[in-house]
């Protein structure tokens, strides 16, 4: 009897411990400043616990910008968004146009996917 309630306790610890360790959005994000980007995605991760597009942006000067965004978490993007996400949805190519959180740190070069466009049409 002590041994399956010492397994209970590992196993309560070990499976939830992912819980406590997620971070808040908005520690990284800011709320209220929003950034209007266009790019062309370099890479897709359809990965737990969020979804992640890296794409580049020529800004004004003509220089090539790297920037990565997170999406909403990989099982609320199954349930709630649009069918059309798989793993398969985004490929390195596609043009996008993003509304995303700003970082907290002005020099990061990712945020926080609010809105998400592939070639004109509306996916999140």
């Amino acid at each position: 009897m002590k041994r399956i309630s010492g397994i209970s306790a590992l196993l309560g610890f070990l499976l939830g411990a992912p819980l406590v360790a997620h971070h808040g959005t908005f520690s990284d994000y800011l709320a209220d400043k929003l950034l209007t980007m266009k790019g062309v995605v370099t890479e897709f991760q359809f990965v737990n616990p969020h979804v992640q597009v890296f794409f580049t942006v020529t800004a004004e000067d003509g220089s090539v910008v790297r920037w990565g965004a997170e999406m909403v978490e990989t099982p609320g993007i199954l349930k709630k968004r649009n069918p059309f996400w798989s793993r398969e949805a985004v490929k390195p190519g596609d043009r996008i146009e993003i509304v995303c959180n700003a970082p907290r740190d002005p020099a990061a070069r990712i945020c926080r996917a609010q809105e998400f466009t592939i070639d004109g049409k509306r996916m999140y």
